[in-house]
């Protein structure tokens, strides 16, 4: 629908990365987590046919890991509707 926003929230970092775990809380695992930048993300919101509304950054906090970020885009509403 256009101007309907989407809202993303996610691990980021200074580049785009992937990590696999094998164990976590003592238990064998196997998944895989992968990390974008803002600007990668927001480029694919782009790309969807998206336009880029608001963007929130935040350091990592207590026992985090990563960054996290928040972007907030929408759908352009066409001229005249």
């Amino acid at each position: 629908m256009p101007g309907a926003p989407v809202l993303l929230g996610f691990q980021s970092g200074a580049e785009d990365g992937r990590a696999h775990l094998a164990e976590r809380f003592g238990r064998e695992i196997s998944l895989d987590c992968y990390w974008r930048t803002p600007e990668t993300v927001a480029a694919r919101l782009r790309e969807a046919g998206l336009e880029l509304y608001a963007r929130v950054l935040r350091e990592a906090e207590g026992e985090e890991q990563r960054p996290r970020a928040f972007l907030l885009a929408r759908k352009p509403v066409p001229a005249g509707a």
